[in-house]
């Protein structure tokens, strides 16, 4: 699945290496003519990629390899052959992942602040709307709509924090290291980091190779926890919208009618979410399974580590805004 994978690393790939090869003019590893060319080429694939004709060979294994070989195929091996001077494709996809994952963090955080606000403004309304409280799904204490709602955003708050921690730890580039222990050339790392828009560089070259995996699983065990609140509340809605409760009603817009009882509103749109949540605990548990073996340095399992990363994160992005949704468009039977 590489090749379909890397698809979505395209333009991180070209950033990279341009940030790297005004890092080696700027360092005079490379000269002007050089320096003008590959980026010329590196801008050339952008453009590509945005109209979604830059496609990936097979043959040439990764999206590094088809930069290159498209770079080395324009300038010839003399200019083309300077694109990964100083680093390897090692600490190119690592630099790309946590690129990509820096994105799709803030993407994600934005959904989750949309939410929390959605949910703040709905409390506001029902400050005084009484509901029970539940131990063991029995009524336990009195509670009000705002409370239960109020309660939501703190979970949410939680995970917003969470996202924010793996960014910070995300956030440290990788590019310079190559396989494990660095290179003879006299390379400015903190350059190529300021360019990207990384607060620093990483510290230690092979620690730094081994965390190839180990960032997927900590973003992937947050999500999940993501995942495990917007389910819970899901369920909640599902049994509280019930005839036998009665207590909230769910916007027709996320029901359906039945096929013998047409006049029923069938909640398929949250039992949908519901069954989609744990496929994200399922990639988490996949990422952690392919890592807690591996010896130090770079090892070919981590690319398996690509699917369930970019498969959970698709999941969470379609699940969140469905579900602020149903949130704010549900409402209390106050009476």
């Amino acid at each position: 699945q590489d090749i379909i994978l890397d698809q979505q690393l395209i333009r991180y790939d070209c950033l990279t290496v341009q940030a790297h090869v005004l890092m080696l003019y700027k360092t005079k590893l490379i000269d002007l003519d050089t320096t003008k060319g590959l980026l010329s080429c590196l801008e050339e694939i952008k453009a590509l990629d945005r109209d979604r004709r830059f496609t990936l060979e097979k043959s040439l294994e990764d999206v590094h390899s088809n930069i290159e070989q498209y770079v080395q195929n324009r300038l010839w091996i003399e200019r083309g052959g300077n694109i990964r001077l100083g680093i390897a494709r090692n600490d190119q996809v690592y630099t790309d992942t946590r690129m990509f994952m820096r994105d799709k963090i803030n993407g994600i955080a934005r959904h989750i602040v949309s939410l929390i606000n959605t949910l703040l403004a709905l409390s506001r309304e029902h400050t005084k709307t009484i509901m029970p409280g539940y131990t063991h799904l029995r009524i336990s204490q009195p509670i009000t709509y705002s409370h239960f709602l109020s309660a939501k955003a703190y979970h949410f708050l939680d995970d917003l924090r969470n996202l924010l921690y793996d960014y910070d730890l995300i956030n440290k580039c990788p590019l310079g290291i190559v396989e494990m222990a660095g290179t003879h050339l006299p390379i400015d790392r903190t350059m190529v980091a300021d360019y990207l828009g990384f607060a620093q560089v990483s510290k230690h070259t092979l620690y730094t190779a081994d965390l190839r995996g180990e960032l997927e699983v900590k973003l992937l065990c947050d999500l999940s926890l993501l995942m495990l609140h917007t389910r819970r509340s899901v369920q909640e809605l599902i049994i509280f919208s019930t005839h036998e409760f009665g207590m909230i009603e769910i916007d027709d817009i996320y029901t359906t009618g039945g096929t013998a009882q047409p006049n029923l509103r069938n909640p398929d749109t949250l039992e949908v979410i519901r069954a989609n949540c744990p496929k994200v605990y399922a990639r988490l548990f996949e990422t952690l399974s392919i890592m807690d073996v591996l010896t130090s340095g770079y090892n070919r399992d981590t690319q398996e580590t690509k699917p369930p990363l970019f498969e959970a994160i698709e999941i969470v992005e379609k699940i969140l805004p469905v579900f602020q949704g149903i949130m704010g468009s549900s409402r209390p039977n106050a009476e």
